[in-house]
């Protein structure tokens, strides 16, 4: 093979390469899938939860959202579980 030819060749397959990429993020804010789920798993004592302004306390297999602001009190522990879904 000529250096032309293998010139050529390695175009075609960073440009096949390429537009794969381009399909692959365009669809990736699409899947839903890859979301982390977080929950409350176990606790005991003082934990809250500040959620949009509120303040709550948290009760077991409760959904934490992003943007959640947890405080466990003195004495006092939370277990989390993540991603139990994958």
């Amino acid at each position: 093979m000529n250096k032309k030819a293998i010139i050529g060749i390695c175009c075609g397959v960073a440009a096949i390469a390429a537009i794969v990429l381009v399909i692959v993020l365009m669809n990736k804010g699409d899947d839903l899938s890859n979301l982390r789920n977080i929950s409350v798993f176990e606790m005991n004592g003082s934990v809250k939860i500040a959620r949009d302004g509120k303040n709550m306390d948290a009760v077991k297999n409760m959904k934490l959202r992003s943007g959640d602001d947890v405080e466990v009190g003195n004495d006092s522990y939370l277990r989390l579980c993540l991603d139990d879904d994958k």
